[in-house]
């Protein structure tokens, strides 16, 4: 009998103990909610002794509408209750602001199932649940800040997109395997094809035969290496089957890694240059004819003395005005000078000297 009742004063030691030097608060209370014990941790968070809570009524000290209902469903029902990081501001003490707390309430029953006791543990996570909501505040911002990051870079994109596929230009991109993702609206126009019709295909794919084989053994092999090329020729195709001649320069653009993503072209339509410079070299080489010609004309020519036909180069005369037309632009029209005219028709030649003396 002795040494159970030794036993018992042993396990209540061990129990008081604990009760005092736990770190998060204990209270005993009445089914009224009377205080009937409290820890040192309790006590310390309030700012008071333990024993200026015996007697008094929880509720009284720290009224709060909410978790008196909780007590009150507790005692009725006989379930323990648990919650965390509730919010709790001190009665007439502002300046301790919002805490946050995780607290049990545990109904203790007699024999008969009767609730004559209840144990309150309290941790004070205040520090934690604050930090929480700063953090989840500072992830609230953050969200906030990307998506507007978002919507601005959505925009910008929106803006270049319009850009390059209005400008006056050709362009293209391609991706790193040679494929058109992006053309503009004046490519489009200018070679006839829908855009439809064009992302996906190979760059190549709207050449000549001949321009197909110079890019791939030629252009394309150094381009993918070195991640550009420079106003290279290449003859297109348009829908309707016209031909027209680009000259295209293009540069790629890698990530942070330095691998290649994509290649943006520029290409200029120098159809019509061609077509000036074609026509300027005929010009130039007419004009050299023409000089060719006329220096030519200006050399001694074989003349008859009396009829005045020229001997041209086979041997053979021919009237003076049929060689100079072989011989140059020049064609002759045919009249009568005044000495022939006299010479010839004397009575014409009166007639006409005496209307002139007559206008005079």
């Amino acid at each position: 009998m002795m040494d159970e009742y030794n036993d018992l004063v042993l396990k209540n030691e061990i129990l008081e103990s604990i009760f005092d030097n736990t770190h998060f608060g204990v209270v005993l209370l009445d089914r009224e909610f009377n205080f009937i014990q409290v820890n040192k941790a309790y006590a310390d968070t309030s700012g008071r002794s333990s024993d200026f809570f015996i007697g008094k009524n929880h509720f009284d000290l720290f009224p709060h509408e909410e978790n008196e209902k909780i007590f009150r469903d507790v005692v009725q029902t006989g379930n323990p209750f648990s919650i965390y990081a509730k919010p709790f501001e001190y009665p007439g003490e502002p300046e301790r602001g919002t805490t946050y707390w995780d607290w049990t309430l545990t109904p203790l029953k007699k024999a008969n199932g009767y609730i004559s006791r209840l144990l309150l543990v309290l941790i004070d996570v205040t520090v934690a649940a604050k930090s929480k909501l700063e953090l989840e505040q500072y992830k609230n911002e953050l969200e906030v800040q990307v998506e507007e990051r978002a919507q601005q870079l959505k925009e910008s994109e929106k803006r270049y997109q319009g850009l390059y596929e209005n400008t006056p230009m050709m362009l293209l991109t391609l991706d790193n395997q040679g494929k058109i993702v992006a053309v503009s609206n004046y490519w489009l126009e200018l070679l006839g094809y829908g855009r439809e019709e064009v992302i996906g295909k190979q760059l190549t794919d709207f050449m000549t035969e001949d321009s197909k084989i110079y890019a791939d053994y030629a252009v394309l092999p150094d381009f993918f290496d070195k991640g550009f090329c420079k106003e290279v020729e290449f003859t297109y195709v348009k829908k309707s089957g016209e031909s027209i001649c680009v000259v295209l320069s293009a540069n790629a653009e890698t990530d942070n890694s330095g691998q290649i993503t994509r290649f943006v072209a520029v290409l200029q339509d120098i159809t019509k240059q061609i077509e000036v410079e074609s026509y300027r070299e005929n010009l130039i080489q007419k004009l050299k004819e023409a000089v060719t010609e006329i220096n030519s004309l200006r050399k001694i020519l074989p003349i008859c003395s009396y009829c005045k036909n020229i001997r041209n180069e086979n041997g053979n005369f021919e009237l003076m005005e049929t060689y100079i037309h072989k011989h140059s632009d020049i064609d002759f029209s045919h009249t009568i000078c005044p000495t022939c005219l006299k010479e010839h028709h004397p009575e014409d030649y009166a007639m006409l000297l005496r209307e002139d003396e007559s206008t005079n």
